[in-house]
């Protein structure tokens, strides 16, 4: 690569950050904020000898760790794909897996769907809350597998943790709590 092609790459994120100055922030600032913390991560990686403080204040800008400005920065680039995504999704579990999946820049792509489209996530999500059959604290539970030894014990929801429930066998010790999925136990 000639050096002033090099050149030219190192400097194009300060040529950004130069145009950005110009133009009235008002329109988008958070878009701004954006594109404001991605020029100092591409900075920091052109220029090593301030790559330390430009990866800390893009890290600042962008709202996570140093850690995981990475993450963040390949995340953003990926932001219309995943708006696009979002903007397809017709059932809650869809949802949640795109939430996993882009779970640091949740909030650009909330702030870039369509009140109708956040209406019908928020819809979806009600959905599933409001549905009579999934299970929740205090209700009362087998396992559902009829070869399972639990299959005729009872026990008790008494928690959720990492989308598992926690559930207390009766004539067990309080302090013995096992964990299902949802497809593994059944109401009674």
């Amino acid at each position: 690569m000639p050096r002033s092609k090099k050149v030219v790459e190192n400097l194009e994120p300060e040529l950004h950050l130069r145009t950005m100055a110009k133009s009235a922030p008002e329109e988008n600032p958070r878009e701004t904020v954006t594109l404001l913390g991605l020029s100092l991560t591409a900075m920091a990686n052109g220029h090593p000898r301030f790559a330390a403080e430009l990866r800390k204040a893009a890290a600042i800008i962008l709202g996570v760790d140093e850690a995981q400005l990475e993450t963040k920065k390949q995340q953003l680039e990926q932001l219309s794909s995943a708006i696009a995504a979002f903007q397809k999704v017709n059932t809650w579990a869809e949802v949640s897996q795109l939430s996993d999946r882009y779970h640091l820049i949740k909030q650009e792509i909330w702030v870039n769907l369509i009140p109708q489209q956040r209406q019908k996530i928020e819809e979806l999500k009600n959905s599933v809350d409001v549905c009579d059959d999934s299970l929740k604290i205090g209700d009362r539970v087998s396992h559902s597998d009829k070869f399972q030894v639990r299959y005729q014990s009872k026990g008790t929801i008494i928690g959720f943790e990492n989308e598992m429930f926690l559930v207390e066998w009766d004539g067990e010790k309080h302090l013995f709590q096992h964990r299902y999925e949802e497809s593994e136990l059944r109401k009674i």
